[in-house]
């Protein structure tokens, strides 16, 4: 239901002239729960929740251009104060440029600007609309909308870069990336996220109170390219979004997909506003194989090496999965099985004779699915090796270009234990632009490969990670081509459709968190470090907290299975093993950076034992229950646990556990809700059930979980 709005405008008169007179006037755009405010220059005074009495924003103007002239590729320009014009009409605040006022030169270029505002409820929505009539400029980027936050409003500030990062410090954050030479951080120091996938997962900021925050999100259903941009502006941090139009004159260039909404509530609530908007066409498939829902992960294997060296050959598969079977993993995720190694030679995968031949490994993966293990294969959706006999003949016309023209490339220097190729490489990519059907075709081919092997699904490595936005114009597409994620999506969905048809049982994996592509597959293996923790906690007595923050796409997004990643050595294996449990994420074994089996980590192997063995004992809620993230936090009473939920029909699972104390005690109040049963990792946790609470006892690195059943009335 859309709250009534009103408009007022408070402080002076306007003369004929469109000059005021007297005091400074503001306009402001309210209803019951927000109000915005701005002045007769078009700058942003206050933005806030009418409840909650927080303003968030010190005035500012609400957005920037970067403009090139043939010569210079980066001109600033923002609204002629002098000139702007504010106006309120049908629910509608507008504010309106008629020109461009450049900071180098203080010229007026015609780029006029329309910025509009509305309000339905708590969210407000903001529009810009720039009619481009500049002659031999080209409009490379809009910022819009720029939130400068007051410092006494600034809370901690969520992105969404590989999932989810928490940044309690933003401005300490930013200063980490002052480049010290090649930007112009005498006026701006920026942390710069893009999205879809490079890497930010969901298009939204937000910046959380613990009971209220700030979210901006732009709701586009092209899911063109957008970059998330942290900036300190002269000192003074800015939050905002920013799209690269690339517009010539002539043009009209039109964003209207942006919401704003300082809410009420924790940080659910803006997963939840997100998630809200992706229900209008995020559609989970629902045909995931029951052993991916149900898998607790799988062990990741280089077997060839990109410099050639040969750790496994085909017959070693089932010594491969035996050792993973004994840490409670019964999947193998095999990279580096074809004749080139890992990252050589794509897309060229024939088999390796030296490794055993096709027939040995298609009767390898046969033993081991005998056993009842699962092996998934390996392939780069997009990598094409230069050097390979299919670049020169056909993958340079597929290839990505920059906006120069050249190619597209990307270096990988796997090394041993020499220093050479680790500091100067031994291969060189380019990225296949997602519009060719020719590469589409490609992939199928490697699906293909797999469903004659019999593997149990086929993973393609990076198509959940944004490509550069091609600008070859030969591919037909648009240039830059900033639809390059939903090209993605598309060329997977073809692909699901390709698989599904032959092979019903058969998964499909990618690697890298995106909303835009996680519709098309089974599960995802994530890029980045779930249980990433800056702070010396080791023997200080302070909670492990840090700035991986996966929690936020995985509440707005609980239906997409998500692997962790980077453990791999012996090193604090049970905190790490344990936030593996409390995101609810699958395993990825990855020893001496996929190298070694498990067995090569004797603590690891075990702990992650026991680990599994009480994931399996709450199977269904764990793999197949609904990820609430902390939602349940406040039925416990010592906020040093970390803790998580998972809810399936009536019933839910508590996991509660802490490594940084020897021992942490807390008493649970869960309403309405009656223990049925509980158990931890290495049965060290003591729970005492009084009905309406339990006690717990939890020592450190204990883990336990606790399953309830929810009532109703």
């Amino acid at each position: 239901m859309t709250s009534a709005t009103t408009f007022s405008m408070a402080g002076g008169s306007k003369s004929a002239a469109g000059h005021h007179a007297g005091a400074t006037p503001t306009w402001e755009l309210s209803n019951e729960q927000v109000s915005f405010r701005v002045d007769q220059r078009g700058q942003a005074l206050t933005l806030g929740n009418r409840d909650r009495g927080v303003n968030y924003l010190r005035p500012r103007a609400l957005w920037r251009l970067i403009l090139s002239d043939g010569v210079c590729l980066e001109r600033e320009g923002v609204p002629d104060d002098e000139q702007v014009e504010v106006s309120c009409a049908g629910g509608v605040l507008r504010v309106y440029s008629p020109v461009t006022r450049m900071l180098d030169s203080d010229e007026r270029l015609p780029l006029a600007v329309t910025a509009e505002f509305s309000l339905n409820g708590e969210d407000m929505h903001a529009a810009l609309r720039i009619d481009h009539q500049a002659a031999g400029v080209v409009l490379r980027e809009v910022h819009f909308p720029i939130l400068a936050i007051a410092d006494e409003a600034l809370g901690a500030v969520i992105t969404t870069n590989r999932g989810g990062e928490y940044h309690r410090d933003v401005k300490a954050w930013v200063r980490r990336f002052h480049t010290g030479y090649v930007g112009s951080d005498q006026k701006y120091i920026r942390d710069i996220g893009g999205y879809p996938a490079a890497t930010n997962a969901m298009n939204c900021l937000a910046i959380d109170r613990g009971h209220e925050g700030l979210y901006c999100g732009i709701h586009d259903p092209e899911f063109k390219t957008t970059l998330h941009i942290l900036e300190l502006e002269y000192g003074q941090f800015n939050m905002l979004m920013a799209r690269c139009p690339f517009l010539p004159a002539g043009e009209t260039y039109h964003d209207g997909d942006i919401v704003l909404s300082p809410y009420r509530g924790p940080w659910t609530t803006a997963a939840t506003k997100y998630r809200r908007w992706a229900d209008t066409w995020f559609r989970p498939p629902t045909d995931v194989p029951s052993f991916i829902r149900d898998m607790s992960g799988w062990q990741r294997l280089i077997m060839r090496t990109q410099y050639g060296k040969l750790l496994f050959r085909y017959t070693d598969l089932m010594s491969m999965y035996e050792a993973g079977a004994s840490a409670g993993i019964h999947t193998l995720l095999l990279f580096g099985w074809h004749v080139h190694g890992m990252d050589n030679g794509y897309p060229d995968y024939r088999f390796d004779d030296a490794q055993g031949g096709r027939d040995v490994l298609k009767r390898e993966i046969q033993l081991v699915q005998q056993r009842g293990g699962r092996v998934i294969l390996y392939f780069n959706g997009q990598l094409i090796d230069m050097q390979s006999d299919y670049y020169r003949t056909t993958g340079h016309r597929l290839a990505t270009k920059l906006t120069n023209g050249e190619v597209e490339t990307q270096q990988y220097n796997f090394s041993g234990p020499g220093a050479y190729i680790r500091k100067f490489g031994n291969r060189i990519f380019t990225t296949a632009c997602p519009s060719s059907a020719e590469w589409l075709e490609v992939l199928k081919g490697f699906a293909d490969l797999v469903i004659d092997l019999g593997c149990d699904a086929v993973f393609f490595d990076q198509l959940g990670h944004a490509s550069y936005p091609c600008c070859d114009p030969n591919h037909g597409h648009s240039v830059p081509f900033h639809g390059v994620m939903l090209a993605k999506r598309h060329m997977l969905e073809e692909l699901r459709r390709y698989v599904k048809a032959q092979r019903p049982d058969m998964g499909i994996g990618i690697e890298c968190i995106s909303d835009v592509t996680a519709m098309t597959t089974d599960f995802i293996h994530i890029f980045g470090n779930i249980a990433h923790t800056d702070v010396q906690w080791q023997g200080t007595g302070r909670k492990p907290t840090g700035m991986s923050f996966q929690d936020f796409y995985r509440y707005a997004f609980p239906e997409v299975i998500l692997s962790n990643r980077e453990i791999r050595d012996d090193t604090d294996i049970e905190r790490r093993v344990n936030m593996m449990l409390l995101k609810g994420c699958r395993s990825d074994v990855e020893v001496f950076r996929c190298q070694a089996t498990i067995t090569a980590a004797p603590h690891y192997r075990d702990y992650l034992a026991r680990a599994n063995a009480l994931r399996e004992k709450f199977a269904d809620l764990l793999y197949r229950g609904r990820y609430v993230a902390d939602t349940y936090s406040h039925c416990l009473d010592n906020a040093e646990f970390f803790q998580a939920a998972f809810v399936l029909d009536e019933r839910l699972a508590l996991m509660v556990s802490q490594s940084h104390l020897p021992l942490c005690l807390g008493t649970l109040r869960v309403p309405r809700a009656k223990l049925l049963r509980y158990d931890s990792v290495s049965g060290d946790v003591v729970v005492l059930d009084h009905g309406d609470s339990q006690a717990i006892r939890v020592p450190q690195h204990g883990l336990v979980v606790l399953e309830y059943r929810l009532h109703s009335d």
